[in-house]
């Protein structure tokens, strides 16, 4: 994209889904890959059907190499039961380095060819999933 004094907005809607489960170890999967000209990220939901609690780190991805961003902590049955809500990843205080919006709302801008991933400290249960939700824009 060429350098303008223009504005500009996400042009195509994302939405992305990842699970990690038992098979996944603590092996870093990716939750989101930046668009050809980058991407806006404006919220990670996650869920958790296991009646364990997992630490999860955060990722960011460039040029081969991952760099930790943020470790939170994602409560038995996050999601799954209404004593435990979904976790909104961006809203985490353990992330509160992230940029705000006019609105006061967090979000995470991605470079061309960077991705974001995640990766729990230990593996989750056989037939328990921890679920992450992206949505965001490309440019």
């Amino acid at each position: 994209m060429a350098v303008s004094n223009v504005p500009i907005f996400p042009q195509t809607i994302t939405t992305t889904a990842m699970t990690i489960v038992n098979a996944d170890g603590t092996n870093k999967k990716t939750l989101y890959t930046a668009g050809t000209n980058g991407s806006k990220l404006e919220y990670c939901y996650i869920t958790n059907t296991d009646t364990a609690a997992y630490t999860v780190n955060i990722y960011i991805t460039i040029s081969a190499t991952d760099y930790l961003i943020g470790t939170i902590n994602l409560p038995l049955s996050s999601g799954n039961t209404t004593a435990a809500p979904t976790i909104n990843l961006f809203a985490n205080t353990n992330l509160a380095t992230l940029n705000v919006d006019p609105n006061g709302n967090k979000y995470l801008m991605l470079a061309t060819g960077a991705t974001l991933k995640a990766a729990t400290t230990g593996a989750v249960t056989a037939a328990k999933t921890v679920a992450f939700i992206t949505q965001g824009g490309d440019y």
